[in-house]
């Protein structure tokens, strides 16, 4: 699997690392993970630097469209992006611009800085 990740309870935390080509419908399992984990509202570190895949535009958009429609429903925790090579962060940079939420959204080149800020920010109620 391209995606895995990582539940942490005790610290209501996820990491997820994106490897090599990542498919949609694998997005789409790992958020019904995240909702069978009940940790919706935990905060997130989402790795993609080691990601090979190129999403398009519109597949970027439906995503954050996604994740609007699930913040709707119920708070979704913060969210730090990790992506250090130019396509995945040029990617991650579309996908905040669309606002996702009004929850917090960051991206980082390192994975330390991410986790560093993510530790600044509380988990959603």
């Amino acid at each position: 699997m391209a995606l895995a990740w990582t539940f942490s309870q005790p610290l209501r935390l996820v990491l997820i690392f994106a490897k090599g080509a990542v498919l949609p419908e694998e997005v789409l399992n790992l958020l019904a993970k995240i909702d069978a984990e009940r940790a919706r509202m935990y905060r997130k570190i989402f790795d993609v630097t080691e990601l090979t895949s190129t999403f398009s535009d519109d597949q970027i958009r439906q995503l954050a469209e996604l994740v609007r429609q699930r913040n709707a429903q119920s708070p979704i925790g913060p969210i730090a992006i990790v992506a250090n090579a130019e396509h995945t962060y040029r990617q991650a940079e579309l996908f905040v611009s669309f606002r996702v939420t009004n929850q917090a959204v960051a991206i980082f080149r390192e994975h330390h800085d991410a986790r560093r800020w993510l530790d600044d920010q509380q988990p959603a109620a």
